[in-house]
């Protein structure tokens, strides 16, 4: 979690607001309340549109897609009169904000919970190696990037489409029968099972032939509307894939947080600054 805790900077207001907490008043100096707290959201406003691809933040790298969970974990929270903070509680915000190291997801992501084993050996001397097949999501031209990571191109679509008019594309169904498969660790993990829409147990047909990326990608029926389609494909990280492959690049700290309060520093002061000749004027 990513907090920025935002407090006026007067020490006058400050020993007021001391006072007030001491008292359990919260309805004193309304239109300096009203004004920091306008200030504060706008502020929250401004990191889930830095989030979404919408703005900027002087300072700040942006975002290389929009990510709606990042957006989502931006909250605001009231501690007392005129003291807030803004935080970010997604799982991604740590990563964003102080940037994460190169990782070589051969020696993790093969050995979790969910990974299996295979033998590259033979049955009387085996050699398990440990792998995990990976599902990446597409979405369908048009839909919005910031909730997919890829999108198919519209002439595979359109292929997608046509073989599906034509009986050749069929969608997986995930059934309601499971088995037990073996992680590296000898845990024994439950595992889906599957059929065609025409009833035959195993895999659906797959997207063959367009080479790249889309190779072998499957469809699947919407939880949400059975109806419409999701689209996957599947890739396999192995603890003996090629070296140089499956490593996530180091990123850098992009220090949203305090670059977030450089840039509404003085909106803070002039709110509180109006806000008092408001109340004490009245």
């Amino acid at each position: 979690m990513i907090r920025l805790s935002i407090v006026p900077k007067n020490s006058y207001l400050a020993e007021i607001v001391a006072g007030m907490r001491s008292l359990r008043v919260d309805g004193g100096f309304p239109a300096t309340q009203e004004n920091f707290q306008t200030v504060v959201n706008e502020m929250a406003n401004t990191w889930r549109a830095f989030a979404a691809g919408q703005q900027q933040i002087a300072g700040v790298e942006p975002l290389k897609r929009a990510s709606p969970q990042y957006v989502a974990g931006v909250k605001v929270r009231k501690n007392g009169p005129l003291d807030y903070t803004v935080y970010n509680d997604s799982k991604m915000a740590a990563g964003i904000e102080n940037g994460t190291p190169q990782l070589d997801m051969k020696q993790t992501h093969p050995y979790g919970d969910k990974g299996r084993v295979a033998n590259k050996g033979t049955k009387t001397n085996p050699r398990w190696v440990p792998y995990l097949i990976v599902p990446f999501r597409w979405g369908t031209p048009g839909a919005w990037e910031g909730h997919f990571r890829n999108i198919i191109p519209d002439q595979i679509y359109k292929t997608i489409l046509a073989q599906r008019r034509a009986k050749i594309w069929e969608r997986t169904t995930v059934t309601e029968t499971t088995h037990e498969e073996s992680n590296f660790w000898g845990e024994m993990v439950q595992r889906a099972e599957y059929q065609g829409e025409e009833g035959k147990r195993g895999w659906g047909a797959m997207l063959r032939g367009v080479g790249g990326n889309e190779e072998g990608m499957s469809s699947f029926p919407d939880s949400a509307n059975p109806r419409n389609s999701m689209y996957f494909t599947f890739r396999i990280i192995s603890a003996e894939s090629p070296a140089n492959s499956w490593i996530r690049p180091a990123t850098a700290a992009r220090k949203v947080a305090p670059n977030l309060a450089t840039m509404y520093r003085e909106a803070l002061q002039a709110a509180v600054d109006d806000g008092l000749m408001e109340d004490i004027n009245g």
